[in-house]
């Protein structure tokens, strides 16, 4: 899947601007290190790491990181990025941006799969570390998460893994197809919903020798079901390491068949392969896909806490001063559409939102 433009250019010179201008007592040496699918990473002298969304999509889950990182991260026994400080919007950027502590280690995605399984054991622990109850507060309110593909019922998935099947280029599609069908009828998660990772995938593993240094990249971090997280299992492993893997998490929680059925597809629908659905150990890292398809969005302003128009047949992207939903069409003014996909609440207004903005996919 092609990587979405970027809204904002982050640049060196950029990123000094707003150190200097907010941060001036950790100004230093900066390098760029990734531009990622979310965001731009730059290295900060030795010690700190700034990381800046490069489109809106990604700000959400910045904020996401930088409100509940601190509070999981206490009980987990690997680093995470913590933010040292926080940057706010300004006339040079329009988001939040973060700067934490450098985190040294090697990606398991440079790791050849043979040599990751002393690792299963720890990361194991550390996904059941991280696989508690969250707060009331991460569940309800102005500070709730929501996740719309990761830790959700398999069910609400149905209609973008059949779209994907459809394409021409997953191989196997029958077969595919009946593997969903039955994963379908796997019970769904019956306790209470706990933090998931979301996006635990080799790259966001980083090694050190057979120790796990690091667990980074909580942007997808939600409230869900973790078998979203567990199917790192079948991601980074190979058979041994899985079935290492599988039966330390078992042994720390009480995970059932049901959970690690449901891990088998746990990262979301556009990783679905033929080898994985066979339980056999992946061959390249594969990107997990965002959920929105990859149309053009319109855009267009309304009165300010409403949303535009309807456009028929429509999905809509409303942004007020108080939510953030995206629904199967656009709502007229003042009311909402049909369906809700998805709602986050805005606990950090934006200048860009003052009237109210939706983007309509036609």
């Amino acid at each position: 899947m092609r990587m979405p433009e970027a809204e904002v250019d982050v640049t060196v010179a950029l990123v000094e601007k707003l150190i200097n201008e907010q941060q001036p007592d950790l100004a230093g040496p900066l390098r760029l290190v990734a531009n990622g699918w979310d965001n731009v990473i730059f290295r900060l002298g030795d010690d700190l790491l700034v990381r800046l969304p490069r489109r809106m999509q990604a700000a959400r889950l910045m904020i996401n990181e930088q409100r509940w990182l601190p509070v999981i991260a206490e009980a987990l026994p690997a680093p995470v990025p913590v933010p040292v400080r926080v940057g706010t919007p300004s006339d040079h950027f329009p988001w939040f941006w973060t700067i934490t502590r450098w985190l040294p280690g090697t990606p398991l995605t440079d790791v050849p799969v043979p040599a990751r399984t002393p690792l299963a054991g720890p990361v194991a622990e550390f996904l059941a570390a991280l696989h508690r109850p969250a707060p009331d507060q991460a569940r309800s309110g102005p500070d709730r998460i929501f996740n719309p593909v990761r830790g959700i019922p398999l069910a609400e998935r149905n209609d973008l893994v059949e779209e994907h099947l459809a394409g021409s280029a997953i191989p196997e599609p029958d077969r595919l197809r009946e593997l969903w069908r039955q994963l379908l009828e796997t019970p769904v998660l019956d306790t209470e919903p706990v933090w998931v990772h979301g996006d635990p995938h080799p790259a966001n593993l980083l090694a050190d020798h057979d120790h796990l240094a690091a667990v980074i990249d909580f942007g997808d971090l939600t409230v869900g079901d973790p078998a979203t997280d567990l199917a790192t299992g079948w991601l980074s492993f190979d058979t041994a390491g899985r079935r290492a893997f599988q039966a330390r998490y078992t042994e720390l929680t009480g995970a059932g068949t049901d959970l690690w059925q449901r891990a088998r597809l746990g990262p979301g629908p556009r990783t679905v392969t033929a080898g994985q659905l066979r339980r056999q150990p992946p061959t390249r890292r594969r990107r997990p896909a965002h959920p929105h398809p990859p149309t053009p969005l319109t855009s267009h302003k309304s009165r300010r806490g409403a949303c535009p128009e309807p456009v028929e047949g429509a999905a809509c992207r409303c942004t007020t001063d108080r939510s953030i939903g995206i629904w199967t069409r656009c709502c007229a003014a003042g009311r909402r559409g049909d369906r809700l996909l998805r709602e986050a609440p805005r606990s950090h207004p934006r200048p860009e939102f003052d009237h109210g903005l939706a983007e309509c996919r036609e």
